[in-house]
């Protein structure tokens, strides 16, 4: 197995990622990953227009800790707008991509 995965011009060095949980990969969940080596972490689930207005405990969820290797804010959402600014706000924070979820089957 190779020792870093190379996805277009982003390598990301390392072999444990940490995926995007809701109610588990919160930003003490991420540092102490981070700490056991994972090269990737990524926050929960972030909802676009929740994010959008500033809801304190969905801010919470895309909280960027310092010193954390390639992190990724995970959006997800159904309207266009909403995930536009949710992109827009998630690209204002130290990170690296942000990456968008498909609304659920059936929404």
């Amino acid at each position: 197995m190779p020792e870093a995965l190379t996805i277009g011009s982003v390598t990301v060095p390392g072999r444990v990622w940490i995926a995007p949980m809701t109610g588990v990969s919160d930003l003490p969940f991420r540092r102490a990953a981070s700490r056991l080596g994972a090269a990737y972490v990524s926050t929960e689930m972030v909802a676009c227009a929740e994010f959008a207005r500033g809801r304190p405990d969905v801010l919470r969820r895309a909280a960027v800790g310092d010193g954390l290797p390639l992190m990724v804010v995970q959006l997800i959402g159904h309207d266009p707008a909403a995930v536009a600014e949710g992109a827009r706000l998630a690209a204002t924070r130290p990170t690296s991509p942000a990456a968008v979820s498909p609304p659920a089957p059936g929404r």
